[in-house]
């Protein structure tokens, strides 16, 4: 499932047409322009590599934890498993996604702006 949710980011933001038009079908929207500015939105801010947000997890811990006060037994580092996208990263998966263009996909400061051929088939 990560590696195609990794695949989908990666075809977001190398197929802006296409891109767009799952913005307008999914947000229900007619106006051209707002799609590709919420692309141009998207791209820019989407990590290649969406490892967990910990300290967007912290808020999300302390919210639930105002109603579930057993939660403050445990560090909210405890529910996140960052595996997944590092396995994929560190095999260079992720870095494959981006040699079709010269993009700049920021994945824990590491750029990828290599040239070639994109390979969506598992390796």
């Amino acid at each position: 499932m990560m590696r195609a949710q990794l695949e989908g980011i990666a075809r977001f933001k190398q197929e802006p047409d296409l891109a767009e038009k799952v913005i307008k079908k999914t947000l229900r929207l007619d106006d051209d322009s707002l799609a590709k500015q919420s692309w141009e939105l998207f791209a820019e801010h989407r990590l290649a590599a969406p490892y967990p947000n910990i300290k967007g997890m912290k808020t999300s811990y302390e919210y639930v934890a105002l109603t579930r006060r057993e939660v403050h037994k445990h560090k909210a580092e405890e529910f996140l498993d960052s595996s997944f996208v590092e396995e994929l990263d560190k095999s260079g998966f992720i870095k494959k996604l981006y040699e079709t263009q010269k993009l700049c996909a920021r994945s824990r400061g590491v750029r990828y702006e290599n040239r070639g051929t994109l390979n969506l088939s598992r390796p």
